[in-house]
């Protein structure tokens, strides 16, 4: 059987705010006629050939998605309907007599600083605590500032991990005295943290 993809085309907005307009594609029949739908970023040569994202409703959360049929039969978006800065879309199943409301997420970009100071660490003086043992060291600072303003007022947690001579894994020169990987909660314009090595 046919998916019937291209149906239904809308103009989306900027969804991932990289500049360019995105796109959203039908294919009510594809799936054994249940549809799927396909996101498209745009980018400065034209719309990429392949799908940013493939929308399956078998797929949706608590089985949201069980009775529908032909979704993506109409489309419509380019709308912020809650008010987070970001273009949402409803599709339309006509089969199920239902139409699906999606929520664009907002896109969180860093801009990351790693500040070392300025003057060489002594080796003779043994400073810094480690695994039961005194060694010589320095402190880093490292400081997240969102590149969208927008986002600089809400409140969220971002997972980064450091690494100290990375391609030296077997054997490393240098350690951080905390853990690799940390979580932390984004509630001001810049989050600068201090690392120890």
């Amino acid at each position: 059987t046919t998916s019937a993809f291209g149906l239904a085309i809308a103009h989306i907005g900027d969804i991932n705010k990289d500049k360019y307009q995105d796109f959203a594609i039908g294919a009510p029949y594809e799936n054994d006629y249940k549809g799927k739908l396909y996101i498209y970023h745009g980018s400065i040569n034209g719309i990429k050939k392949t799908p940013a994202q493939v929308i399956d409703p078998d797929n949706f959360k608590n089985n949201l998605g069980a009775n529908l049929r032909t979704f993506g039969w109409s489309l419509s978006g380019n709308k912020d309907m809650d008010n987070n800065d970001y273009p949402d879309l409803a599709i339309g199943s006509y089969s199920a007599d239902r139409v699906v409301y999606l929520r664009s997420l907002p896109i969180v970009d860093l801009d990351i600083d790693i500040k070392i100071p300025s003057t060489p660490v002594d080796l003779n003086k043994k400073d810094k605590y480690l695994n039961g043992k005194m060694f010589p060291g320095t402190t880093l600072q490292i400081c997240f500032t969102p590149s969208n303003p927008t986002m600089s007022s809400k409140q969220y947690t971002i997972q980064y991990t450091t690494f100290l001579d990375y391609k030296k894994s077997y054997a490393p020169r240098a350690y951080f005295q905390t853990s690799l990987t940390e979580d932390k909660e984004f509630e001001t314009p810049v989050l600068c943290v201090d690392t120890t090595a």
